[in-house]
């Protein structure tokens, strides 16, 4: 008995260049919407600007610090 039909395995029209299925893909990506988290609820995420404080911390340059017991 023969079939007509194409085998599901059949080959595509045509092979892409790794460079064209990664601007496929890349062209297909959006970004996140932002989040706000709590400093302990953000572990495991990542940052898209950086972090900053007001004043400089430690807030004095030198340590307070003694090895008197």
């Amino acid at each position: 008995m023969s079939s007509t039909a194409e085998p599901a395995t059949s080959r595509p029209e045509r092979t892409w260049l790794v460079s064209e299925h990664l601007d496929d893909v890349l062209g297909r990506l959006r970004p996140l919407d932002p989040i706000e988290l709590h400093l302990l609820e953000a572990q495991g995420c990542v940052l898209v600007e950086d972090v900053t404080v007001p004043v400089a911390l430690p807030p004095s340059t030198t340590a307070r610090w003694t090895a008197m017991p």
